[in-house]
């Protein structure tokens, strides 16, 4: 092809240029092939390596994974350069995240092939992650995210400003938000009440620091109006100090303007993490409100029993940002380690609170109940935060429509067609990792409840494939959707990731697969999507996201989609390597 060699080299460069996350080299190749045709890679193979800007890339060792195609053998060798080049330099730090171990883990676990399992970077990497990743006393995995203003284990964001709620920021350390968002230092303590309790000191980065002057000290919020629905849970960031604290939270409404022991709930306040002073409280305020009525003010009873002080930090009102894909991801990236490794130790040590994880995702989600994992979380009923009327007025509807997973802007959630699918994945790995145990009693391994035994969950694994494809399968458009919300409203905007992973994960029918293959190829045409044919991989590499443009399922937060054309937003037609 005349021209290839230039064309390729550009597109190297842009690649380079590109931070995508999953490395490994056939995505790689995958975007090449797309981009140029057979005899293009041929005119290409033979062009001279190296790079256009004159630098010299770093010497790939030899333990890396080598690619053989023959008479590809320079493209090869440039694909080996490029997936190196990308390999995490800081690779442990690769599987931080709840909502991408599952796709992390298989793209780098293979890299250095050869090597003793603990001496692999990556192993070592993924091994770590598996055993630090935080499991909360209920069973609920981390979203491992930074500092924000959802959950303090969950999503940073949607944020109070954005959810009508309120917040009080008396120390502005470690906080990403600013300005932009509305999130400001408090400079002051004006309208805020203080029972046996004095503020002695506040500044922006150490907070509020509160003298107990007296038992059953307490500080009381100026007048406040915050929905139910904006105020999932009342997160509180401080450093209790040393003293003994039996704190409660109490609330007053618009229905009922005087605190009462009716309104008040205990916590507890969590043990102080390694490396750091201050504690994170999720108080949620839901369990008693049931999401109805109107906040007026708040307060926290410190419960202490003597003098001291502690530190306020932060104290808001925040969403549901807990993600339903943690615990089943970690299963999985659990059955991707002991697969690739056959390290017994690692599953003797943590076989018990794997099978406690995977327990929780079963129950709290109701997957035997219904089949499929069905959200009951606030926020999450599968239904949007915005509402288009006839008339095409627009009303948002603040905390609903939350992000459950990667896909932060789209609600599913609901009877939930995408968590569903990474729920199924666990519900595989478990069943293999339970057969396998069974299989080897020298391992030491005690069995599981009779509930969670591998009969069991192979059984669930047949009834979780049949009752995914009744829920969510349109035998009209060929394809499954996205979601069924609480109140039996389909969505479906083509997503092709769901339908691209449903097959992957062995969801899909055989015929299904056949159906779905045609519509994202552009063989089979779907009348009323925005995208149809050749269009769907208009970004080369791989499809768009979706295929029906979207301006009314979003989470409340993302309130202006239509402002947004088709395809410049990566959540409604673009597209993700």
């Amino acid at each position: 092809m005349r021209g290839a060699p230039q064309k390729k080299e550009v597109i190297m460069q842009k690649l380079k240029r590109f931070k995508f996350s999953c490395f490994q080299g056939f995505l790689v190749m995958a975007a090449l092939a797309v981009c140029l045709p057979s005899e293009g890679l041929k005119a290409a193979d033979q062009a001279a390596p190296g790079t256009s800007s004159g630098e010299t890339a770093p010497e790939v060792p030899a333990w890396f994974p080598v690619f053989e195609v023959p008479g590809f053998e320079n493209a090869m060798r440039q694909m080996r350069q490029m997936t190196f080049d990308f390999y995490p330099k800081d690779i442990k730090n690769f599987f931080n995240c709840g909502y991408n171990m599952a796709w992390t883990a298989p793209s780098a676990i293979w890299i250095g092939r050869g090597t003793p399992p603990l001496e692999n970077e990556a192993r070592r990497g993924i091994l770590d992650r598996l055993r630090t990743a935080r499991v909360m006393p209920d069973g609920y995995v981390s979203s491992h995210q930074h500092e924000g203003l959802g959950h303090s284990e969950g999503w940073p964001f949607p944020l109070y400003t954005q959810s009508m709620g309120v917040g009080w920021m008396f120390s502005m350390a470690g906080m990403p938000f600013g300005k932009p968002l509305g999130i400001v230092a408090a400079l002051n303590t004006d309208g805020w009440e203080f029972e046996n309790a004095r503020p002695s000191a506040l500044d922006g980065s150490s907070g509020l620091t509160l003298d107990l002057t007296a038992p059953e000290a307490s500080m009381t919020t100026p007048p406040i109006e915050v929905a139910a629905p904006s105020a999932v849970f009342i997160r509180l960031k401080f450093v209790p100090g040393g003293v003994a604290l039996y704190p409660a939270l109490e609330w007053t409404t618009r229905e009922h303007p005087e605190f009462s022991a009716e309104r008040r709930m205990a916590f507890d306040v969590p043990e102080v993490r390694e490396g750091s002073e201050s504690v994170d409280v999720d108080i949620p305020l839901y369990k008693a409100t049931a999401l109805e009525g109107v906040l007026t003010k708040l307060r926290i009873d410190f419960g202490n029993t003597a003098s001291g002080s502690v530190r306020i930090l932060r104290f808001f009102t925040a969403v549901d940002t807990r993600h339903s894909c943690n615990n089943a991801n970690l299963i999985t990236v659990a059955g991707t380690y002991f697969n690739w490794t056959g390290d017994v130790n690692f599953l003797r040590d943590e076989m018990a609170r794997l099978r406690r994880v995977f327990a929780y995702s079963m129950r709290e989600f109701k997957v035997r109940e219904n089949g499929v994992l069905t959200m009951l979380w606030p926020g999450h009923d599968g239904s949007s935060g915005l509402s288009l009327g006839a008339d095409g007025k627009k009303t948002i509807r603040f905390g609903y429509g939350v992000g459950a997973n990667y896909w932060d802007l789209l609600p599913f959630g609901g009877r939930d067609g995408y968590d569903s699918i990474y729920q199924f994945a666990a519900l595989r790995t478990m069943a293999d990792l339970e057969k396998q145990i069974a299989g080897h009693p020298e391992w030491g391994i005690p069995a599981p409840e009779p509930e969670f035994s591998a009969e069991a969950l192979e059984k669930d694994v047949a009834g979780m494939r049949r009752s995914y494809q009744k829920t969510f399968w349109d035998e009209a458009k060929g394809r499954f959707i996205g979601a069924v919300d609480l109140g039996g409203t389909p969505h479906d905007y083509g997503f092709t990731f769901v339908n691209n992973e449903a097959m992957y994960y062995g969801l899909a029918s055989p015929e299904q697969s056949r159906k779905i293959v045609d519509w994202i190829s552009g063989k089979r045409e779907v009348p009323g999507d925005t995208s149809t044919g050749k269009d769907i991989y208009r970004w080369r590499f791989g499809p768009r996201s979706t295929t029906v443009r979207n301006i009314d399922y979003y989470t409340f937060s993302w309130s202006t989609p239509e402002t947004i054309p088709f395809g410049y937003q990566v959540q409604d037609g673009g597209g993700r390597f």
